[in-house]
């Protein structure tokens, strides 16, 4: 706990050295968009775009994982019946003889 706290006001005084450093303003032109901010809005939007992006690129994978592991579960449940079910079978012809 100590140590994500210690962290997080370390981040924190890093973020505020990073904006205070590029407080300049600058204009952003996309086809017919135009924005004109602080270079820091500017940088910490586009980090926020690429995190997005990261993400929503990322889940069919993740959903795709999560669907093979219920699978699996499943599968592996129906093992471990059948596999109860052989022992009793077993125990049962080794019992009558």
């Amino acid at each position: 706990m100590k140590f994500a706290l210690f962290f997080a006001v370390a981040f924190s005084a890093l973020v505020v050295a990073f904006s205070l450093q590029n407080s300049q303003a600058v204009q952003v032109q996309f086809l017919f968009w135009r924005f004109e901010g602080a270079l820091v809005f500017v940088l910490l939007l586009t980090f926020a775009i690429g995190l997005l992006t990261m993400f929503l690129a990322a889940l069919p994978g993740h959903f795709r994982s999560r669907a093979l592991t219920i699978t699996l579960r499943k599968e592996l449940e129906k093992a471990h019946k059948e596999a109860e079910l052989f022992k009793g079978e077993e125990n049962e012809s080794t019992s009558v003889e």
